[in-house]
């Protein structure tokens, strides 16, 4: 697995993974690591705690949201089905994406990913963007879309 980690402009794994791909066991540490690496944009998700973001300038982090928990299942998936949309929207290239607006975007999908442990399945789990703009916006945050 880490033979492939040059070959990644973006790249997603959770707190539970950064040692084993990295030799890292700090996620900031293995961000940096993976960045290190080639990678343009590394990403790792901190389950509750939210997730991190590094690249060559900079480390960003976003908290996560409280929720009710039914199951984790599809929550990472849809982290970063939300992260990858919004990259895939934005008219920067994810390598000049300022810090700011990186954040935004870890927040966005921390919500998508909030909701979807609310609900039991994977699939059947995953919040639309609508739903997704409204628990933003009842937490006091701007809409993700």
């Amino acid at each position: 697995m880490r033979s492939l980690i040059s070959s990644a402009d973006l790249m997603k794994i959770s707190d539970e993974e950064t040692e084993l791909l990295t030799g890292k066991a700090d996620p900031e540490e293995a961000a940096r690591a993976l960045v290190e690496q080639g990678v343009t944009i590394a990403v790792i998700t901190l389950g509750k705690d939210g997730a991190l973001a590094a690249t060559k300038d900079f480390v960003v982090r976003a908290g996560g949201f409280k929720s009710q928990l039914a199951d984790t299942n599809g929550a990472g998936d849809s982290f970063w089905g939300s992260f990858l949309e919004q990259i895939a929207r934005s008219p920067i290239e994810p390598g000049q994406l300022d810090s700011k607006t990186l954040g935004q975007m870890l927040e966005n999908a921390n919500a998508c990913a909030a909701l979807t442990v609310q609900k039991p399945g994977a699939i059947p789990a995953m919040p639309a963007a609508a739903e997704v703009n409204a628990f933003l916006e009842a937490s006091g945050r701007k809409a993700a879309f």
